[in-house]
């Protein structure tokens, strides 16, 4: 798991304007994975066909493919040749993986998700695009040590890094290998199936948990440490996404908050508002919210 860490490591890069960005490294399967185009639209083509009696799961999946278009984590390969004409597109090795959904009942805002299948291999003999790729280890500690670490404070707060994944940017060999079929008007639509490319990191692929979490890490040495000796540290303990916090009282807990979320934002990471454990004061404290099976009270 170590070598495939440094590998994996080796490809990242920082800049103060862009945040954090990912080339290629990939196992010797890589050369093996076909492009599967006709496999991704044929795919795509029976899901159509799947949800179209179903109109809210159609329009909910639409718009969550639209929203991530709109903020440019998705964007058509012919847009993206016209924005990046220096760019050889072509020269880089082409992978299409086919969208399907997830659906998180508890979810208010984000209900329907789509999901990029990366370990699609219509062909068997042929090696999936996710056994082309490291994995190296998820980056977080045991759930029992965080839950332990957690019961010594005795006020806690936690927050959300919001579109985690997303936070990391994929120079172009690894945009061509991050390549999907959708329809401009969405599923249910006018127009045809056209190539799809993610200019982020997806969930689904084998190398994101540990790449994400690596230059999560790496943002809060880099940017939350000089601030605060103690959120830093702290910071090790985040469970993916899932950031906690504790103190002894209330003023030393936000000068931790405002530590971490200062150094995390310069690495490009959007957090959610706080939710702390019961203080009258807080505006965010939501009493029986709880982190990790604690419940506060």
């Amino acid at each position: 798991i170590r070598f495939e860490e440094e590998i994996l490591e080796s490809g990242l890069s920082f800049d103060e304007e862009t945040g954090w960005s990912v080339t290629g490294r990939h196992n010797e399967h890589l050369k093996d994975v076909e492009d599967s185009r006709v496999a991704v639209i044929n795919f795509q083509k029976r899901l159509e066909r799947k949800i179209k009696n179903n109109p809210e799961l159609v329009e909910g999946l639409n718009k969550a493919i639209q929203r991530r278009i709109d903020s440019g984590v998705f964007i058509y390969l012919s847009d993206l040749k016209k924005m990046k004409p220096e760019v050889n597109w072509e020269s880089y090795k082409m992978v299409f993986s086919p969208i399907n959904y997830t659906i998180k009942s508890s979810s208010k805002n984000n209900k329907i998700r789509p999901v990029v299948n990366a370990s699609f291999k219509p062909n068997p003999q042929s090696p999936s695009l996710n056994q082309a790729k490291y994995k190296g280890s998820s980056g977080n500690k045991n759930i029992a040590d965080i839950l332990r670490w957690l019961r010594q404070f005795k006020v806690i707060s936690s927050t959300d890094l919001d579109d985690f994944y997303q936070s990391l940017s994929l120079e172009p060999d690894m945009c061509m290998l991050n390549m999907m079929m959708h329809k401009r008007q969405g599923y249910c639509g006018d127009g045809e199936f056209e190539p799809l490319v993610s200019t982020r990191a997806n969930f689904g692929h084998t190398d994101s948990q540990f790449l994400c979490n690596k230059i999560k890490h790496n943002t809060c040495e880099r940017f939350v440490r000089p601030i605060s000796e103690d959120a830093a540290d702290q910071s090790k303990w985040s469970l993916t996404d899932d950031i906690y916090l504790g103190a002894e009282n209330f003023e030393t807990l936000d000068i931790l908050k405002n530590a971490l979320e200062k150094g995390l934002k310069r690495g490009k990471f959007k957090l959610k508002p706080f939710v702390t454990s019961f203080d009258p004061v807080q505006e965010n404290q939501k009493i029986g919210q709880g982190v990790l099976g604690l419940i506060w009270v």
